[in-house]
Parts: C-alpha cells; sequence; structure tokens
C-alpha cells in the first residue's frame, strides 16, 4: 500500500525529493495510526485494516497539497512555509473537516464494524491535518532554512539588478544639446534646454519646468 502511494506520488510530481518527503509524511502517519489505534483498544483485524488504509491514502493527501504550494513556491523556508500554509491550507482544513463529519452517523451505529470504522477515520482526521498543518511545515523549514535565500534579500544584495550593458545606447537626438536664449523670448534671456523629440529628425525646444516653449525640424 505504502508503496503503491509512494510510486503514484513520484509518477504524477516527477521529483525524487518531493517523493522522499511525501515518504517521511507516509511512515510518520502509519506509526500514529498505529499508535491511535492502540490509544482506543482498536485491534488490527479484517475489520480495522480496511479504514486504516484508506487513512493512509487521505493522510499522505493532506500534506500532498501542503508540500506541493511549499515546492513551487518562492523565496526562503519560511517564507514558502507561509505562502503554503497560506494557499492550500484552509482547503486542506475544509477537506478534513467535510469528511470527518461524513463519518459522524457512524458514532451513532450500534454495529461493532460502524464503531470501529468511525474511531479509525476520526485517527485520520485528527493524525492528518496534524502533519499537514504542523509537522511538515516545521520540517520543511527546519530543513531548507540554511539553503534559501528569499527574493528581497537577493534584490538587496544586488544580485538581481538590470543587465546594464544590454540597454540600447542613445541616439544622437536623445543627448541634450547647449542651452541658448529663446529665439522669441523678451526681457528675462533665460535658457532653455532643448530636448530633442523623437518624431522623425522634428526638435521640440522646453523650458526648465518641461513646458514647450518651441517645436521645429532639423535642416538636414
Amino acid at each position: 500500500m505504502i508503496a503503491a502511494v509512494l510510486a503514484a506520488i513520484l509518477v504524477l510530481s516527477g521529483s525524487v525529493p518531493f517523493t522522499v518527503v511525501m515518504a517521511a509524511c507516509v511512515v510518520s502517519c502509519c506509526v500514529l495510526m498505529i499508535g491511535w489505534m492502540a490509544l482506543f483498544s482498536i485491534k488490527l483485524n479484517a475489520i480495522s485494516l480496511t479504514p486504516l488504509l484508506l487513512s493512509v491514502g487521505l493522510c499522505v493527501d493532506y500534506c500532498t497539497h501542503i508540500g506541493h504550494a511549499f515546492w513551487v513556491a518562492e523565496g526562503s523556508a519560511k517564507e514558502r512555509c507561509i505562502l503554503a500554509l497560506k494557499t492550500r491550507g484552509s482547503a486542506v482544513v475544509n477537506g478534513g473537516v467535510s469528511t470527518a463529519l461524513s463519518q459522524v452517523l457512524l458514532l451513532f451505529g450500534k454495529s461493532i464494524v460502524f464503531t470501529t470504522f468511525f474511531k479509525v477515520m476520526a485517527g485520520m482526521f485528527v493524525v492528518g491535518l496534524f502533519h499537514a498543518l504542523l509537522v511538515l511545515p516545521a520540517f520543511l523549514s527546519l530543513l531548507l532554512g540554511s539553503s534559501g535565500e528569499s527574493r528581497r534579500e537577493i534584490e538587496e544584495t544586488g544580485l538581481l539588478r538590470p543587465n546594464i550593458s544590454a540597454c540600447p545606447a542613445p541616439s544622437e537626438e536623445q543627448i541634450d544639446v547647449e542651452r541658448s536664449p529663446v529665439a522669441n523670448g523678451g526681457g528675462s534671456g533665460g535658457d532653455v534646454r532643448v530636448a530633442p523629440a523623437v518624431v522623425g529628425k522634428g526638435l521640440r525646444d522646453t523650458d526648465d519646468e518641461g513646458i514647450v516653449v518651441e517645436e521645429g525640424w532639423e535642416s538636414t
């Protein structure tokens, strides 16, 4: 059963490290489920084996959602864990709660089959959400915490600065020419800055505040 679950994860994810992490989750969930059965005096037999196998698949399903969200996120390990819980946490909780509610009616049954099924599935709800929302994020943040740099830290160190050498050089029309008095200006004789503009060979004179004062065309 465990081998089939891990094989499905490997085929669907295509990632060996991700499969290894999920394998650790499966083993941990199985150990806790055995402890849950011992806590409630549930014997391992044909009746309890069926919900136990179902619980293994559902437990790893919750962990897979959180783990996949962590794997595709960017940033440091802590930021990726927070993002995974924000994006997938509510969906995982809804899935666990809805599954638990669907088993509530079994609690009122008088048959040992119903009560055993309910107890094991209740353990699945507790163990699955405990691993998906607490154990797995803490494990990933501690395991990868020393190796991941956040995107913000990389930008602050300048590793993501744009490649200036790849920018095109400015044309002659884009270079400011020398200041000269306004041809029709009167009185102040203030200088203007000629900023060439950009339609064909047209030139546009602007003052210091960027207001167009004269337009013309460059003679060829």
